[in-house]
């Protein structure tokens, strides 16, 4: 209970204030993710959204790669450089990557059939302007989200980051509203968004652009670029992993099992929200304390784990409840819900296992573990999507974040070992797998599957109880005061 009253004690309250403030954006963003899945569910076919999701999901592969890493380069320069010669770096930056999105745009038009094909199973003659858009939008939304973050400016943040949510993931419900609920009017209506969008954006944000004698000196941006490049390929084939058994499923099931699946990933990220909060906590943390704050690192750990375990097991409970919410068609996902609630788990705590590869910066180490996993998800996926369909799509996944986190692990503790005693992982681990076997077998006759949750949950409980009697106890010390 001190720990948890030393991280948000009034010595460390801007610190905690800023984490709270520029997590909100991610917690509200997720939030609204999850409160359009009953709208879009009801209004788009399977299929059609099915069309949707694979955009979404090339456009969030693709993103990173036109930054080239220069995004991450300018984060790791802002606090050695001067303000013009920051100005400088980021105006530098973002026209690399406009440039990179307008050539692609132009090598897109000559392949513009395959390309459509390939994502949507059909021919679109607008599918390069889709594309070029929808990139130009989620990169400066990110040169302009990385600005006011790294300006400590959480207000603006927030407000920017909702407003690409609405342009990008709202507003295309619109199309089946007052046009016609496909896939092709749903993206002319997000394009629209996202051109006044990108016009307010530049208008509102035009004194940030420095052309001064930027053409002066260039080894500001090929410094951003050596650093940055690693972490954009850690990034992208991260992004490939999580998002290429849609594809399978599009090539081997169809267009309508992509769209229950992403519905069905939509409600398992709401284990990201206290993913993304955690990170900006837990990392910063261990930088600053790994040598001296051993024990309470160790003890923090416990308390993250505590937390994303019983978050997935609460939404295991209530899956029946939630589905609900959604369209018939779409309420089948139970069946392998539990098991993609267990990948974003993994992730988690792969972080936590891991984070001796960023203390002593063997980046290597990042491609080399996801790169693992883009094979084993492929392989899977090509052997079990087939058969079980999204079920196999789900395995796929889940197997691929394991292998990842078991290779993150095992080389991250060589170097830092941040966990005292792993038994609070793997119990968790295999409490949460071993729910999901119970509600494939049970599917059909809940009552037995709850009867075999309750002694795994008790369980649980015991385990854990040192913390939440911990955590009970610093509620209670705050009610009273």
């Amino acid at each position: 209970m001190n720990l948890l009253r030393k991280i948000f004690s009034k010595d460390n309250s801007t610190v905690s204030k800023s984490m709270i403030c520029f997590s909100i954006a991610s917690w509200i963003t997720a939030g609204i993710g999850f409160l359009i899945i009953p709208i879009s569910t009801r209004l788009f076919s399977p299929d059609e959204l099915g069309k949707i999701n694979l955009f979404n999901s090339a456009i969030s592969i693709l993103y990173p790669i036109f930054c080239i890493g220069l995004d991450h380069g300018y984060i790791r320069d802002f606090n050695v450089l001067d303000t013009d010669s920051r100005k400088k770096l980021w105006t530098k930056s973002f026209l690399v990557s406009v440039v990179l999105i307008v050539c692609g745009f132009f090598v897109a038009l000559f392949f513009r059939a395959e390309i459509s094909n390939l994502l949507i199973g059909q021919n679109d003659d607008m599918m390069p302007i889709f594309l070029m858009i929808s990139l130009l939008s989620y990169t400066i939304e990110r040169y302009i989200l990385i600005e006011y973050r790294l300006r400590d400016i959480p207000g603006v943040y927030t407000l920017y980051a909702i407003g690409f949510t609405f342009s990008n993931k709202i507003l295309f419900l619109c199309s089946a509203f007052f046009w016609t609920a496909n896939f092709h009017s749903a993206l002319i209506i997000t394009c629209i968004a996202n051109v006044i969008m990108l016009i307010v954006c530049i208008v509102l944000f035009r004194k940030k652009f420095y052309f001064k004698k930027i053409t002066h000196d260039n080894n500001d941006i090929k410094s951003a670029f050596l650093f940055g490049w690693p972490i954009m390929l850690v990034v992208f084939i991260s992004l490939f992993a999580q998002n290429i058994p849609k594809f399978f499923l599009k090539e081997f099931v169809n267009l309508s099992a992509v769209g229950v699946f992403s519905s069905a990933i939509t409600i398992a990220s709401i284990i990201t929200i206290a993913q993304s909060g955690f990170a900006l906590v837990w990392t910063p943390y261990v930088y600053s304390h790994y040598q001296n704050e051993k024990d309470n690192i160790d003890a923090i750990h416990k308390y993250i784990v505590l937390l994303i375990t019983f978050i997935a097991i609460i939404i295991v409970l209530f899956q029946d409840l939630i589905v609900l919410l959604l369209g018939e068609p779409y309420r089948e996902i139970t069946y392998y819900l539990p098991i993609l609630l267990i990948t974003p788990v993994c992730s988690l705590l792969g972080e936590i296992t891991g984070i001796g590869i960023n203390i002593e910066r063997k980046t290597k180490w990042h491609i080399l573990s996801n790169l693992v996993g883009v094979i084993v998800v492929c392989i899977l996926c090509i052997v079990l999507i087939p058969t079980l369909f999204e079920l196999g799509a789900a395995l796929a996944s889940f197997f691929a974040t394991l292998s990842v986190f078991i290779f993150r692990s095992v080389i991250g503790c060589k170097y830092y070992v941040p966990v005292k005693n792993f038994k609070y992982i793997i119990i968790s681990l295999l409490s949460l797998i071993l729910i999901s076997i119970i509600n494939c077998v049970c599917f059909n006759n809940k009552p037995v599957a709850y009867i075999f949750y309750t002694p795994i949950i008790f369980y649980l409980i015991y385990v854990f109880r040192k913390e939440i009697t911990k955590i009970f106890q610093l509620f209670l010390s705050i009610g009273k005061r």
